[in-house]
């Protein structure tokens, strides 16, 4: 089979949808399959201008995929895998998988009433130019969403439930693995011994909740005395979320910024417990990681993490209600998390290897080439 991949970002530039894609590329390449990924970065064809996609999001993806348009040929292949379409006009493509990682639409949903009206009109702009491409998508296509929540989302942009399908994220289940050495990470960090870590992932932007994670290991500080927070990662909302911890007087918490790539495994085999708090999520890489390296998890009451319940590895919070919060994550902590550690372990192995997520994938190419 001889496939194009379309993508806005792919590996090493980029975050979750470059490295989702590299993952399966590599792996449907081991299956003898030929893939020519067309993208701002390359490898193999490059396509629009990644400067102008990062500084005006929705004006940059129009121009990728205007170029896309204009450029590539369907002839050339047997089927198309696209990520994140935003076609501004017809698409070119019939024997095509559409994989959305999010939506606008479910950001724009999900965004909370206290948002900037400038930031909920440009979401809103974004959700209606989602959904006029995607009701544009030939009969004969597919669409794949990285979560159950993202398949509703796409559903309610009024596709055919039919044409849908939930084809997860993986996650290197070796290079993440349960383990009780995380090296000298500990004390590089400054963890005490003896303290129980609950650790965060991510990038510190706002559909993210920083100030709500803030907000409930607060509270939790006054029912435990024994917790450490270590909340890793980059962005916007960084300074300003170091800034409100201090402000509320929260005495354990560590915001080391983003960690050098070969660290990573090592964080999670520093914690006890997985936190997170966000408003959307398409379906993170850092919960799948935190899953396979048998942490329990604590996440948002939000669709798109719904995996943490389907593994039943995890407790389901809301952290607009950081007291009730708090209370509930106490209790989970003193009725012990080992059999919910288990469970993670469990889970990632067998629904979220890479190997796997790619054959799946390879089904939806093969029933659109013969389409």
């Amino acid at each position: 089979m001889n496939l194009l991949i379309c993508s806005f970002e792919y590996y090493p530039y980029g975050t979750g949808i470059a490295n989702v894609t590299y993952n399966v590329v590599k792996k449907l390449e081991e299956r003898g399959i030929t893939c020519t990924v067309a993208s701002p970065t390359g490898p193999d064809i490059k396509l629009g201008n990644r400067s102008l996609i990062m500084r005006f999001g929705v004006g940059g993806l129009f121009h990728y995929w205007h170029t896309v348009t204009r450029r590539l040929r369907e002839g050339d292949y047997d089927a198309v895998w696209m990520h994140q379409p935003m076609f501004p006009g017809r698409v070119p493509f019939n024997r095509c998988v559409a994989t959305l990682h999010s939506t606008s639409y479910g950001e724009y949903t999900h965004w909370p009433d206290s948002t900037a009206r400038h930031i909920k009109a440009y979401k809103r702009f974004s959700s209606l130019c989602e959904r006029r491409c995607l009701q544009s998508f030939p009969d004969s296509a597919f669409f794949t969403g990285v979560s159950r929540g993202v398949c509703d989302e796409i559903v309610g942009m009024g596709v055919d439930p039919q044409k849908v399908r939930y084809i997860p994220n993986g996650v290197d289940t070796d290079r993440f693995s349960p383990s009780s050495d995380p090296g000298d990470l500990r004390e590089r960090l400054g963890i005490p011994d003896g303290r129980t870590v609950v650790l965060s992932v991510g990038r510190f932007i706002p559909q993210k909740n920083p100030f709500g994670m803030v907000d409930l290991f607060s509270e939790l500080e006054h029912l435990r005395d024994d917790l450490t927070l270590v909340a890793a990662g980059h962005g916007s909302l960084l300074e300003a979320t170091r800034a409100y911890a201090a402000e509320k007087g929260v005495r354990n918490a560590i915001f080391p910024g983003r960690m050098p790539w070969e660290d990573v495994p090592s964080l999670y085999a520093v914690a006890d417990l997985y936190l997170m708090t966000s408003r959307y999520e398409g379906q993170p890489l850092t919960l799948l990681e935190a899953l396979s390296s048998g942490l329990p998890s604590i996440v948002s009451d939000i669709p798109t993490l719904g995996l943490v319940k389907e593994a039943n590895a995890g407790l389901v919070i809301d952290p607009s209600q950081p007291t009730v919060a708090a209370s509930s994550v106490a209790a989970y902590l003193e009725n012990g998390v080992a059999a919910h550690a288990t469970n993670a372990r469990r889970y990632a192995l067998e629904n979220l290897k890479w190997s796997g997520i790619a054959d799946q994938y390879i089904r939806a190419f093969r029933e659109v080439a013969r389409n």
